[in-house]
């Protein structure tokens, strides 16, 4: 792969949170460029080895580990796997010459800009989240341009020569009206409630304990306006929670999934989705003009997931219970409140879908253009 000459680079990585929007902002340059080469580069270990090969992109492994303080050990491990990837990515980049990098965040990314800064190859970067990971507040200084999610973090990027407000890039068909088809597809009664449940790419054992003990609920008594659920386990706790449910399975109409591909299909299928607050999901959400119950992951860093969170609860698209308040009856109060007011549930659906950011794809992938030509032009 690196004897070959590519176009445009994608890096960013670790979570689905990170990969998505670059997986986006690639379709939308194969769209103004359909000849272009795009080349995703990230750890061979984490979900974008395989996100990027099934959205159609060649994959380019690089060297890199988080860099976690909280041990010696670990952070010694993260330096050595950053020079190393940074080597690598060095002569990698000599012979692949893009004109341009689009960088999403995660540590997967460093090595990869630290030599194309290095190398002078111009890249951009986009910030998904409403408090900046540390990736891209670090690269930010030499990127031709910051593209973020929202508004109040222009600021957070005082280095950069220029930070843009796109919106959060998804996937084009996030934006197509559905729901309907994909229930007569699958045989769904159009008139029968859904709910969908996932904890992210991970998996959370919160949110999936909560479920549980909901399933539980539902089995001795019924709710007046009965709904299905599928939940989304990660694969890691799928054989525990199985098990677990099995008592309720023939009682309860509950489906469990320990990961799905086809997730932009069951969130168009869904009436309500219950999910953490990752800018991805939120971003999903409104364009798919989708009720939702976010449960934001309290431990994420600088508490972004609830930041993102509130700026759809703010405008009356979702619900939000904290992590440590989410039980069964807090999330049967909410589903019945929800499920009992037809009306209430379709305007929280319009207001989701006002926060939606169409064209941030492009947006991006422009920015990605401007930076090629500005680098023709020295």
């Amino acid at each position: 792969m690196a004897s070959l000459k590519v176009d445009f680079i994608l890096t960013g990585g670790g979570t689905a949170g990170h990969i998505n929007p670059a997986l986006a902002v690639g379709k939308a340059i194969l769209a103004e460029q359909p000849d272009a080469k795009i080349l995703y580069c990230g750890n061979k270990d984490n979900p974008e080895a395989d996100l990027a090969v099934r959205a159609g992109f060649a994959f380019h492994p690089i060297d890199a580990e988080p860099f976690e303080f909280s041990s010696p050990s670990f952070l010694w491990r993260a330096v050595k796997a950053f020079f190393k990837g940074r080597k690598e990515a060095l002569a990698f980049l000599k012979e692949a010459q893009p004109k341009a990098i689009l960088g999403t965040g995660g540590y997967v990314q460093a090595p990869l800009l630290a030599a194309a800064k290095k190398l002078d190859i111009p890249y951009v970067l986009h910030e998904q989240n409403a408090i900046p990971g540390k990736s891209v507040r670090v690269m930010s200084g030499k990127a031709q341009a910051v593209c973020v999610s929202f508004e109040n973090t222009m600021n957070d990027f005082p280095r950069a020569q220029k930070t843009i407000y796109t919106g959060n890039p998804v996937d084009p068909i996030f934006f197509e009206d559905r729901k309907e088809s994909l229930r007569l597809a699958q045989g769904m009664n159009p008139k029968e409630s859904y709910v969908l449940v996932t904890g992210g790419s991970q998996g959370a054992i919160s949110i999936n304990t909560a479920i549980l003990n909901l399933v539980s609920s539902l089995a001795t008594r019924p709710a007046l306006k009965p709904y299905k659920i599928h939940l989304v386990t990660g694969i890691r706790y799928y054989d525990e929670f199985k098990e677990k449910f099995k008592p309720y399975m023939k009682r309860v109409p509950i489906k469990l999934s320990s990961y799905v591909y086809d997730m932009a299909d069951q969130m168009a299928m869904a009436d309500v989705v219950i999910a953490r607050a990752g800018a991805g999901t939120c971003s999903e959400l409104a364009a798919l003009h989708k009720p939702s119950i976010l449960v934001p992951y309290p431990y994420a860093k600088g508490d972004h997931q609830r930041f993102n969170a509130e700026t759809l609860v703010d405008r009356g698209a979702a619900m939000l219970i904290p992590d440590q308040d989410l039980d069964a009856e807090s999330l049967r109060h909410t589903l019945d409140d929800l499920f009992n007011d037809e009306t209430k549930l379709y305007q929280m659906g319009q207001n989701a879908g006002s926060l939606a950011q169409k064209e941030a794809a492009t947006k991006i992938a422009r920015e990605v253009f401007l930076c090629t030509k500005r680098k023709d032009d020295k």
